[in-house]
């Protein structure tokens, strides 16, 4: 991993909102959300499946029918990055945000990769701590979405995050089931492919 990777993961950590800004400012960065989109992606079915190696998946289970079409986990955890992307500018729009198209997709990458770098030690612990490994994939999410609030509060220029966390559970909630709308559109249930 390159310094400048490092440091950007550091200050993630440490001042999410500075982590931000720092993307924001990157123009390069911005010029490349949507290839670095599609690498996130790959990278996550590529995850997923190791972890499906590690921790087996029920076969009657939803992420078991995702597993066996690599193609259709790609295409809809990349719909789902697009979709949550536009989520969070139209949303911060309505509530008199800042941010553009581009600045939200390369927050939204960043985000799902610092994700998959969390995710990657905790899948390794797993192995020899399932327990463990689950209190941290807790922690990680709750994590997760304080780095989500304090980037959407810095893309869209708004000072409360708890006013951003209420927005970004609404819209969460409302997501969710237009997500298993579209599933269920496209055959695919809580059980699996039907």
């Amino acid at each position: 991993m390159n310094e400048q990777l490092k440091a950007l993961i550091r200050l993630t950590v440490q001042d999410p909102r500075a982590a931000a800004a720092g993307l924001l400012a990157d123009k390069a960065a911005g010029a490349q959300a949507m290839p670095l989109a599609i690498v996130v992606v790959i990278l996550g079915v590529f995850l997923s499946f190791g972890q499906s190696l590690i921790m087996p998946v029920a076969p009657h289970a939803f992420g078991a029918s995702m597993l066996q079409n690599p193609l259709l986990l790609a295409v809809i955890q990349f719909m789902g990055l697009m979709i949550s992307t536009i989520a969070i500018l139209v949303v911060g729009r309505i509530f008199g945000g800042r941010g553009n198209f581009e600045q939200t997709l390369i927050l939204s990458v960043w985000l799902q990769f610092f994700m998959l770098v969390v995710q990657l030690p905790i899948i390794l612990i797993a192995i020899v701590a399932a327990p463990i490994a689950s209190v941290l994939y807790t922690a990680a999410i709750f994590f997760f979405l304080y780095l989500t609030v304090s980037f959407v509060a810095e893309l869209h220029g708004f000072r409360s995050r708890l006013k951003v966390l209420g927005g970004f559970i609404g819209v969460s909630i409302g997501l969710a089931f237009v997500m298993v709308f579209v599933l269920r559109l496209a055959g695919i249930d809580l059980e699996g492919v039907s």
